[in-house]
C-alpha cells in the first residue's frame, strides 16, 4: 500500500473543514425544523426503538492518487435507533449503523431525528454525527464527520408497533485531525452509502 502524501497547506485544510461543518449543520437544522412542525406539546414523551437491516452499494474515493485499495461494493447493513418522541410527529434519538464486507467495515454514530408526515406512516429522517472506517487487517483506519438522510414508510401493525421499508443515504467525510501524523492510507477518504431495507419500531 502506498502512503498518502502529507498535506502541507494547513490554512487550506482549515478552510475546507470550516465550509464542511456549516453545510452539514444547516442540513441538520432544516430537517429538525421540518420534522418538528405540527408536533403537539400535549403528547407526552415516550421511549421508542427501531431495529433495521438492509443492503446497498457503497463507494469510497480519496482526494489523493495513491490511496489504495478502495473498498467499493454491495454489502449488508444493520442499524439501531433509540430515543424519545417529541410531539405527535417527531422522534429524536441516536442512530448506530454498520456496513460490512469481508475486508472493510464502516460504522456510523449520529444524533438523528424523524418526522412523520402522513397518517400512513410516511416519514423523513436526517442526522449528523461521526463515522469510522477500517479494514479487517487493521492496515488503516480513518474517521470523520458523517450525515444521513432518508425516507420510509412504517404503518402501524399494532398499538405500539410499526413495520415498513426505509431508504437511507449516508455520507462520510473521513479525515484524521492532522494529516501530517496520519497513518498509512488514512487521509482524504470520502464514503457514500445507499441502504435499501426495512425496520421494525416499538414505541409510541
Amino acid at each position: 500500500m502506498a502512503v498518502c502524501p502529507v498535506a502541507t497547506d494547513h490554512s487550506h485544510r482549515r478552510s475546507v473543514k470550516a465550509r464542511r461543518g456549516p453545510d452539514a449543520a444547516r442540513l441538520f437544522m432544516i430537517v429538525s425544523a421540518f420534522a418538528s412542525a405540527g408536533g403537539s406539546s400535549a403528547h407526552a414523551q415516550a421511549l421508542w426503538v427501531s431495529v433495521g437491516g438492509g443492503t446497498g452499494p457503497a463507494t469510497f474515493s480519496c482526494r489523493y492518487t495513491y490511496c489504495v485499495p478502495k473498498p467499493t461494493g454491495t454489502a449488508a447493513t444493520i442499524s439501531i435507533q433509540a430515543g424519545l418522541t417529541a410531539g405527535q410527529r417527531a422522534r429524536w434519538g441516536v442512530d448506530v449503523s454498520r456496513w460490512s464486507t469481508a475486508d472493510f467495515n464502516l460504522t456510523n454514530l449520529s444524533l438523528a431525528m424523524r418526522g412523520t408526515l402522513h397518517r400512513t406512516g410516511f416519514f423523513v429522517q436526517g442526522g449528523l454525527g461521526y463515522a469510522w472506517m477500517k479494514d479487517d487487517l487493521d492496515r488503516f483506519k480513518s474517521d470523520g464527520l458523517a450525515y444521513l438522510v432518508g425516507v420510509g414508510l412504517q404503518p402501524a401493525i399494532g398499538r405500539h408497533l410499526s413495520l415498513g421499508p426505509i431508504v437511507t443515504y449516508r455520507r462520510s467525510l473521513l479525515d484524521p485531525g492532522d494529516q501530517g501524523t496520519a497513518p498509512i492510507g488514512a487521509a482524504g477518504w470520502r464514503g457514500s452509502l445507499w441502504v435499501f431495507g426495512a425496520a421494525i419500531a416499538v414505541g409510541s
